[in-house]
């Protein structure tokens, strides 16, 4: 799938690369700071071209952030994408920390490493320890969602697909005005965060399911997520600060 550098895309600061295990050979050590971001897959026009038939053409894509993080995102690929031994889910940044080990369909072609220098290693360990963002949400069950009950619907039967779908139509009603976010939110959302007009209030890393917060993350304050789906559902998240 082709990529699209996300708005929040920007050259690093510091020093951040990739140490690349192969099946045989010494470990290749590539720079990936000279620019906002780096594609990763099997056709010849990605920055990091990727030997292996479990790779998809257009596979991920690495993304450094305006707050000096570099985040990693599945294209869509076929295979999927691991980060630190779990799949991610497609278009959903993953945050890449220093020592987060990362493979693009098959863990036995080559395993990627991530290495910051020291100024971006600090930068990450603020964030982690004091950085909280705030954020609204509407939140669309479905039956595989961890619990398919809300204040809304007692027993919820819709199928993820419909949920997605619901949360597509919710978000254009959104972007073209007809209605605002906290009037859809009191309505339609599921969490009992709708008697807040989807208000969360503030949270630190790590204090939601990691898909959301990473979701969160990505985006700018003012900015509307597409559709994240997370074990609660599907949400249309907006980073309010």
């Amino acid at each position: 799938m082709s990529f699209v550098e996300p708005s929040w895309a920007t050259k690093p600061a510091g020093v951040v690369t990739l140490l690349v295990e192969k099946e045989s050979g010494p470990p290749e050590s590539i720079n990936i700071s000279s620019k906002p971001s780096f594609t990763l897959g099997r056709a010849d026009t990605c920055d990091l071209v990727i030997p292996d038939s479990a790779a998809s053409r257009s596979h991920a894509a690495i993304v450094h952030h305006t707050d000096g993080r570099a985040f990693l995102i599945d294209l869509k690929s076929s295979h999927g994408t691991w980060l630190n031994g779990k799949q991610l889910e497609s278009h959903k940044p993953a945050w890449l920390r220093n020592g987060s080990v990362f493979y693009c369909g098959s863990p036995n072609k080559r395993n990627f490493t991530v290495q910051c220098s020291d100024s971006v290693q600090a930068t990450n360990a603020s964030e982690s320890a004091s950085d909280e963002v705030r954020a609204s949400h509407i939140l669309i069950k479905h039956r595989d969602s961890r619990n398919p009950s809300s204040w809304k619907e007692a027993h919820i039967t819709r199928s993820k697909d419909e949920a997605i779908h619901v949360a597509r139509m919710l978000r254009d009603d959104i972007t073209s005005g007809r209605k605002t976010f906290g009037a859809i939110a009191e309505k339609e959302s599921h969490c009992s965060s709708a008697r807040r007009q989807g208000d969360l209030g503030s949270f630190g890393p790590g204090k939601m399911q990691e898909a959301f917060d990473s979701a969160t993350r990505a985006l700018k304050v003012g900015e509307l997520s597409q559709p994240v789906e997370s074990a609660s559902g599907v949400h249309l998240i907006l980073r309010t600060a």
